[in-house]
C-alpha cells in the first residue's frame, strides 16, 4: 500500500491539473466577451498557428484573464480618487495601472515567439534607402511623426531655461516661485526633462496664471523648443507680438519674411477653421529632428497657439512631399487640439494633463461621450492596450514590431500601434486630409468612424476646400 500511495497522488494530481486546464479552456470558449477579447489580442496569429499553439496561448491568456479579475486595478478609483491638484495621486495611480504583471509578460512573449515564426516572413527584407526614389505621401505622414525620446541638454537650452525663470519670477508670487525653482532644480539634476509626473508639478503652478502661456513655457523650460517668434493676424496683415514672460529674439529681414510666409500658409490652410481654436501663430526650434509643429493651451477655455518649426521646412513649402507633411503635421495638431477641448475633457478634475499626450492620464479626465472614450471602446480594450504597453517596455528590441505585425489590419502604421491617443489623432487626421476609405480593415473603419460626427464633417469639408485653394495659386 506504501507502495502504491505516491503513485495514487501522481494520479490525483494529474487529474486536478488536467481539470484546471480544462476548466480554463472551457472558461475562454464559453464565455464570448473572453473568447472576443482573445482573438482581438493574438490578431492574425489566428490565421497560422496550431491548434495545440492556439490552446496554449488560451491557457495563457485565461491565467492572465483570471490575474486581471482577482487583482483588477480598481477601476472604481479612477472615478473616486480626489485628482484634483494631486499630482501624487495620479501619479501613483499610473504606476498601479501600468504594472505589467508576470502573466501579462508572459502572453507577450508567448505571442512574440509566434510572431516571430509565423509573421516575421510578411516583412519585406530591409534594403538601403534609395535615395533618388520619389518619397510618398505615406512618408511625408511618417516624418511627422517623430516624437522627442529624449533631451540633448546644452548650453544654449540651459541659458533659454534660465532666462524663462527670471522672467517669471515677477509673475509669480514668492511661494510658488520657490516651489517652481526647487521643481527645476530637481528635473535638472535627474534629467527627467521628459517626464509626465515634472510637467504635471509644473504646470500646477503654472496654470494658476491664465495670462500666461504655461504650454510654450513649459516648453522652454523643459528644453523641448525655443519660441523664435509670435504672430497675430489683424484685418488680414500679419503682426508680430510678445507673449508675456516670454523673450525672443530680434529677427532678421529674412527671418521675418519668412515665418510670415509659414503662417500664412497656416493660415491659409485653417483659414475660418483656426479663429475657433487659436489665437496666434509661433515660430519655434527643437534645433534637431524631432517636433514639426506645435499647439498649446488647450485646457484653460482660452484660444491657444499653434506652432511651427522653421528650421523643417522651406519658406515656399513647395514639393509635394513637403506640403504633405506640412497639411498632416498642422492638422494632427488642430486633431489633438479638438480631442482635449473643454467639451472632451473634464478639466475641473485638475491639471494633470501634460503636454506628453499620455493616454493613462487623459483617460481618466476624458468625458464618457468623448471622441477618444468612444473610439477606445470601439477599438480597443483594457487587454489589447495592456498588450500594447509591455510591448513598450519589452526588453525585446523588436517587440513593438512584433505586436504590429499581429495588428496590421487594424493600425495605420507601428508608431500610432503603440496607443489609443496616437491612433485616434493619426485617423483623425486621415479622416481630415484623405477621401472617405471604402476598404474594410479595422484601420479603415477607424478613418471612417468620425464620419459619424456633423462638426467634423465641416471641419474636413473646410480643409478639403483650402487646401484645393492653397494648390492652385
Amino acid at each position: 500500500m506504501k507502495k502504491k500511495f505516491p503513485i495514487i497522488l501522481i494520479v490525483i494530481f494529474s487529474i486536478f491539473a488536467l481539470l484546471k486546464i480544462a476548466f480554463f479552456y472551457i472558461y475562454i470558449d464559453s464565455v464570448r466577451d473572453n473568447s472576443i477579447k482573445f482573438e482581438s489580442i493574438i490578431g492574425a496569429l489566428r490565421y497560422s498557428i496550431k491548434p495545440y499553439e492556439e490552446n496554449s496561448l488560451k491557457f495563457t491568456f485565461a491565467q492572465l484573464v483570471h490575474s486581471l479579475n482577482n487583482d483588477e486595478v480598481n477601476k472604481s478609483d479612477k472615478d473616486t480618487i480626489d485628482i484634483k491638484n494631486q499630482t501624487d495621486n495620479i501619479t501613483d495611480y499610473l504606476y498601479n495601472v501600468k504594472i505589467a504583471s508576470n502573466q501579462a509578460i508572459s502572453m507577450n512573449n508567448a505571442l512574440n515567439k509566434y510572431t516571430k515564426k509565423y509573421l516575421l516572413h510578411d516583412i519585406a527584407k530591409e534594403k538601403t534607402p534609395d535615395m533618388d526614389k520619389e518619397k510618398t505621401i505615406e512618408d511625408a505622414y511618417l516624418d511627422t511623426q517623430e516624437i522627442i525620446t529624449n533631451i540633448k541638454w546644452d548650453e544654449k537650452k540651459a541659458d533659454i531655461q534660465k532666462l524663462q525663470m527670471q522672467n517669471l519670477k515677477s509673475i509669480l508670487s514668492k511661494e510658488d516661485y520657490a516651489s517652481l525653482t526647487e521643481i527645476i532644480d530637481t528635473m535638472n539634476s535627474e534629467e527627467s526633462y521628459l517626464t509626465a509626473s515634472t510637467h504635471q508639478k509644473i504646470l500646477s503652478i503654472l496654470l494658476k496664471y491664465t495670462d500666461i502661456d504655461s504650454y510654450l513655457i513649459l516648453g522652454q523650460l523643459c528644453g523641448k523648443f525655443k519660441i523664435l517668434a509670435y504672430y497675430e493676424i489683424e484685418n488680414g496683415s500679419i503682426v508680430q507680438k510678445e507673449l508675456k514672460a516670454i523673450t525672443t529674439d530680434t529677427l532678421s529681414t529674412a527671418d521675418d519674411k519668412k515665418y510670415k510666409n509659414l503662417i500664412n500658409m497656416q493660415s491659409l490652410l485653417l483659414d475660418v477653421i483656426y479663429p475657433k481654436y487659436f489665437k496666434g501663430f509661433f515660430i519655434f526650434t527643437d534645433e534637431e529632428k524631432g517636433l514639426l509643429a506645435y499647439a498649446s493651451d488647450f485646457q484653460n477655455k482660452q484660444r491657444g497657439y499653434l506652432g511651427i518649426d522653421s528650421a523643417d521646412f522651406s519658406s515656399g513649402i513647395t514639393n509635394d512631399f513637403e506640403k504633405s507633411r506640412f497639411y498632416h503635421s498642422v492638422i494632427s495638431e488642430l486633431a489633438r487640439v479638438i480631442l482635449l477641448g473643454n467639451d472632451q475633457v473634464d478639466y475641473s478634475k485638475g491639471n494633470g494633463i501634460t503636454d506628453s499626450d499620455n493616454f493613462d492620464i487623459i483617460r481618466i479626465f476624458s468625458k464618457k461621450d468623448s471622441y477618444l472614450m468612444q473610439f477606445y471602446n470601439r477599438f480597443w480594450d483594457d487587454m489589447l492596450y495592456q498588450d500594447s504597453f509591455v510591448s513598450s517596455i519589452s526588453t525585446d528590441e523588436n517587440a513593438t514590431k512584433y505586436f504590429f505585425l499581429r495588428h496590421s489590419r487594424e493600425f495605420l502604421n507601428e508608431y500610432v500601434s503603440q496607443d489609443p491617443f496616437r491612433d485616434i489623432i493619426e485617423s483623425m487626421a486621415r479622416f481630415m486630409l484623405e477621401k472617405k476609405p471604402l476598404e474594410v480593415e479595422q484601420k479603415y473603419q477607424k478613418i471612417r468612424f468620425f464620419y459619424e460626427f456633423s462638426e467634423l464633417i465641416d471641419i474636413k469639408q473646410r480643409l478639403a476646400l483650402n487646401i484645393k485653394h492653397l494648390e492652385e495659386q
